[in-house]
């Protein structure tokens, strides 16, 4: 079935079911479960009931009735009522006096009531059974994550070797034989197709500031044509995409997107590379093939 109809069908079956008076959060739940009892092979139960009990038994959501209990406090006893009274005269002759007042009674209660923590440490499944640590900084400016041996997940530049050679560890993540590897486009990461079971193959992602997450697809398994990761090299892309970046028509900072795969009249697999409109092709030691499979 194509994305089309499949789009087409869990939209069709979002309004009968909201048409029916279920509930919006029933009703979404009710998609989901059609979406992953149709067209995927993960069990549905399992997978929405880990995900609605680690949802429900998160502890942030005890900020929601918290919340709720401050402003009962504020309300009751009239703090706020008296710290805008006070304010007010103070905001008199300033333009749009409302405005300021509320500014300032915010930064006031954010300086009592905030967080004296600086970090954050959380514990989480981030893909499939895997378990990583992500340590936030309150306030929070990024995230760091870490495997589940706690080696650090590091930020990744894919136009670099190193990049390059940490971010298709990551990926293919001891596959012994895959299907393609590529960059994706739009910062989109590097992928590997493997073989899960058959008929399944599973897209394997790592993007340069997120650990290695996946999906699975329905696809014809039996006439794929699979290599050893291993064989890849990642300096022989490198200098490849870098003389493409040298192109007269391409920009210096213009990205350089590739494909490996098993080219069907070699038999081996060859590197496609696509670089401001002009396509390279190469074996995995970087010996250039165009010509001949033109």
């Amino acid at each position: 079935m194509s994305d089309l109809a499949i789009t087409g069908l869990l939209v069709l079956s979002l309004f009968l079911i909201l048409g029916s008076g279920v509930w919006i959060g029933l009703t979404l739940s009710g998609v989901a479960w059609i979406g992953m009892q149709l067209f995927s092979s993960r069990p549905a139960g399992d997978a929405m009931a880990v995900t609605i009990w680690g949802s429900a038994s998160s502890w942030t959501l005890t900020a929601l009735p918290l919340f709720i209990w401050m402003g009962e406090i504020l309300f009751r006893t009239r703090l706020s009522q008296d710290m805008f009274r006070g304010l007010a005269p103070w905001m008199q002759g300033l333009p749009g006096r409302l405005l300021h007042t509320n500014v300032a009674g915010c930064t006031i209660f954010a300086a009592v009531s905030g967080s004296s923590s600086q970090q954050e440490l959380q514990i989480n499944e981030y893909n499939q059974g895997r378990v990583l640590m992500t340590v936030t900084t309150n306030p929070e400016t990024s995230t760091v994550f870490f495997r589940h041996d706690a080696s650090l997940i590091s930020r990744l530049d894919f136009s670099t070797e190193q990049g390059l050679a940490e971010g298709l560890r990551d990926a293919v993540d001891g596959a012994q034989q895959v299907i393609a590897v590529g960059l994706l486009a739009d910062n989109g990461g590097l992928f590997v197709d493997v073989i899960a079971e058959e008929g399944v193959v599973e897209r394997r992602i790592r993007q340069a500031a997120l650990p290695m997450f996946s999906s699975r697809r329905k696809q014809p398994t039996t006439a794929a044509l699979t290599f050893d990761p291993t064989l890849i090299s990642a300096a022989a892309i490198t200098q490849q995409t870098t003389s493409l970046r040298t192109l007269p028509q391409a920009e210096p900072d213009a990205s350089v997107l590739f494909t490996i795969a098993v080219d069907p009249k070699l038999g081996v697999p060859v590197i496609t590379f696509n670089a401001a409109g002009t396509t390279v092709i190469t074996d995995l030691a970087g010996n250039d093939l165009t010509e001949q499979l033109k």
